[in-house]
């Protein structure tokens, strides 16, 4: 079981006091293992030593081997040590190390703290095959688990997540669980399948294709997030459309069907206390945007071949077709790329090899991630959140980010 905090054991109140110290804002003189963090920062953004500088150090007591970084499903010696949290600058970036006198360990680009990673871990023998819903931060450390039993999940752009549990051969439960609420899922219906599944910009209300029974069409539940799914209203589909995608940008819902196996767009209107569809001519979701740098600067995730192995080439590319190379991932096949809100990093789901993978690489250095890695239900996506209770971590007192 993962913690929902990194406060456990025999040692929460020598590390609560480790927490007032820091949060008492003394701070330390650079200990001798800064230089070695500098090195490696030097080596994973393949520049100068000499351009890597200590931008603030704090003295901070780790309960356990770990240094506030712990990995998924390690087990580490239960053992107080006194050490600092490392802030490194280089270039306009920081990034994180946290050390003991004698090792140090890599916490990541601090803008890489407002995002995180999600996947179901599989639990054995589950008869209905559900996992675990596991939040990691985007260098794959303080793993907290979510919700229990899901069988797939969809990540919002609000922080919130929906997802489904079977309940048996022929059903499924519909949850939904609220932005740093970690273990307090709730359900919200209760259907034979559901389909694509958003949940409204503010928070309130979600929409879902389902289908109710066995053999029934297929049908959308518009309900809010705090309803009963009895209180749901039901939409029927456009007459001879299939479901595909749903959006809700700019205040509206955006349906993608197939029909006659072509894509078709419709939006749903509200008339009174009805809905009504809208045919549209074309449409070009709020994601399909998103990889768009600037008004001359695409970014491009496309299939190359390296070593005679599948791999995948990240660049940012010119309007004139020039590409300016970002990062190669040699041996990984990208599945899927989303890019974060403030286009800093993308995040990658795929496999390498035969060991399903994901990766959020910089954009602005070319440095790769490694956030997700063994055995999965559905691939790891992106959250726009923070790892639960992240920033609270001891590792960013006294460095001037704590609690932002």
């Amino acid at each position: 079981m993962h913690q929902g905090s990194w406060l456990r054991g025999p040692v929460v109140a020598a590390l609560m006091l480790a927490v007032l110290t820091a949060a008492g804002g003394f701070a330390a003189s650079t200990p001798p293992i800064a230089k070695q963090c500098q090195a490696d920062l030097a080596k994973r953004l393949n520049v100068q030593v000499a351009s890597v500088t200590v931008a603030s150090v704090q003295v901070v007591e780790w309960p356990d081997m770990a240094l506030g970084l712990p990995l998924p499903d390690h087990m580490y010696a239960q053992e107080v040590m006194p050490g600092w949290s490392i802030l490194l600058s280089a270039g306009k970036a920081k990034y994180l190390y946290t050390a003991t006198e004698k090792f140090f360990k890599y916490g990541g680009p601090v803008a890489a703290g407002a995002l995180s990673a999600l996947y179901v871990e599989p639990v054995e023998g589950d008869p209905n095959l559900n996992g675990t819903l596991i939040q990691v931060s985007l260098v794959g450390t303080n793993a907290v688990t979510l919700i229990e039993g899901v069988s797939e999940f969809r990540a919002q752009p609000n922080g919130s997540i929906l997802a489904t549990s079977r309940t048996s051969r022929s059903g499924f439960d519909m949850l939904y669980l609220a932005p740093g609420k970690a273990g307090l899922a709730v359900k919200v219906g209760g259907a034979f399948e559901f389909g694509d599944a958003v949940v409204s910009p503010d928070g309130k209300q979600w929409i879902a294709y389902y289908r109710q029974l066995v053999g029934a069409g297929w049908t959308i539940a518009l309900n809010g997030v705090d309803a009963a799914w009895t209180d749901r209203k039901d939409i029927d589909l456009p007459a001879g459309t299939e479901p595909d995608r749903l959006f809700w940008e700019g205040g509206g819902i955006i349906a993608k069907l197939k029909a006659d196996g072509k894509t078709a767009w419709y939006s749903l209107v509200k008339n009174g206390d009805a809905w009504d569809w809208k045919a549209m001519a074309a449409y070009s979701p709020d994601e399909e945007h998103d990889f768009m740098l600037n008004k001359s600067e695409t970014l491009v995730v496309d299939a190359v071949t390296v070593d005679g192995k599948p791999s995948t080439k990240v660049a940012r590319q010119w309007f004139t077709g020039t590409e300016k190379p970002v990062a190669t991932l040699a041996g990984f096949v990208c599945h899927k790329a989303t890019m974060s809100p403030t286009k800093r990093f993308v995040f990658l789901s795929g496999v390498e090899g035969e060991r399903q993978m994901s990766y959020a690489v910089d954009i602005a250095t070319g440095e790769k991630l490694l956030s997700v890695s063994g055995p999965q239900g559905q691939e790891a996506q992106l959250l726009r959140a923070s790892p639960y209770d992240w920033l609270k971590h001891p590792a960013w007192y006294g460095l001037g980010i704590a609690g932002k």
